[in-house]
């Protein structure tokens, strides 16, 4: 796995450089970006300021244009691209345009502050919806012999748990 480092001075941006042998070992934060993307400049700008609050992780924006490998290696399949890594390890990542809170939670995850991921659980509200609309709706389709109800009754019920079924 590649790390980056920065010989002379760990949060200038300038004398970043990228290792293709080693693995990073300090708590970091990485943002890949590419050019001219409107999105990757709203994020650069306030993980900018949320990482003069973190002293101890360093934060990173690579280029995908000019690392294509890296970012390969990194699995990254979309611009912006917001990855923590601790212990040399990927620990949690944002895919699209994070929000102040996401960023400043990856940061809190390369810390070890926090655990890994939450964004993609719905709320237990939503998961009560969801389910009730799918029992109901799966029983209609049944009592009145419709397909099409309970596929969607099914659809609806599988969308209510599936965030606990994914590995």
């Amino acid at each position: 796995m590649p790390y980056l480092r920065s010989p002379q001075d760990r949060n200038s941006q300038a004398h970043w450089s990228v290792n293709p042998d080693l693995r990073w070992p300090h708590p970091s934060v990485v943002l890949v970006t590419t050019p001219g993307c409107v999105h990757c400049a709203r994020v650069r700008t306030f993980s900018e300021s949320i990482a003069r609050a973190y002293h101890t992780v360093d934060f990173v924006e690579i280029s995908a244009v000019d690392h294509p490998e890296l970012t390969a290696s990194l699995k990254v399949r979309a611009a912006p691209t917001t990855i923590a890594f601790r212990g040399g390890a990927v620990v949690d990542r944002v895919v699209g345009a994070a929000r102040p809170e996401e960023v400043r939670r990856l940061f809190s995850v390369a810390l070890g502050e926090e655990t890994g991921s939450t964004r993609n659980t719905i709320s237990g509200e939503n998961r009560a919806l969801r389910t009730t609309a799918g029992v109901v709706l799966g029983i209609a389709g049944v009592i009145f012999q419709v397909i099409w109800l309970i596929l969607i009754g099914a659809v609806l019920l599988a969308s209510g748990w599936y965030d606990r079924l994914r590995t």
